[in-house]
């Protein structure tokens, strides 16, 4: 049995008073390739923030190779490897290059 290189366990997360998140759990094997499907405004933004620490979770665990980041700062994660588009840019900006970062 392989172990998951991402566990997510009960996660929950809110804005403010609105439940977006309520007990969403999965993992990612090695080698797996993940897809999260939805409709508009089902949680799948949410999800990514949850997991990237962007939006605080309210409850549950997030495990990255069997390390739990579910409270780490953003840059933390990211410098695991946990990243978005966004996320991508940022050594660009922090170098202070005049270039345009690519998408």
């Amino acid at each position: 049995m392989n172990a998951s290189v991402l566990h997510v366990e009960q996660l929950d997360t809110a804005y403010g008073q609105t439940q977006i998140l309520r007990g969403v759990s999965f993992e990612v094997r090695p080698r797996e390739i993940v897809a999260i499907l939805g409709r508009n405004g089902a949680g799948k933004t949410t999800l990514l923030r949850s997991i990237m620490g962007l939006t605080p979770a309210r409850s549950g665990l997030v495990q990255f190779k069997a390390a739990d980041i579910t409270r780490l700062p953003t840059y933390e994660i990211a410098a695991l490897g946990i990243s978005a588009r966004a996320l991508r840019r940022m050594p660009t900006l922090l170098r202070g290059s005049s270039s345009a970062p690519t998408p």
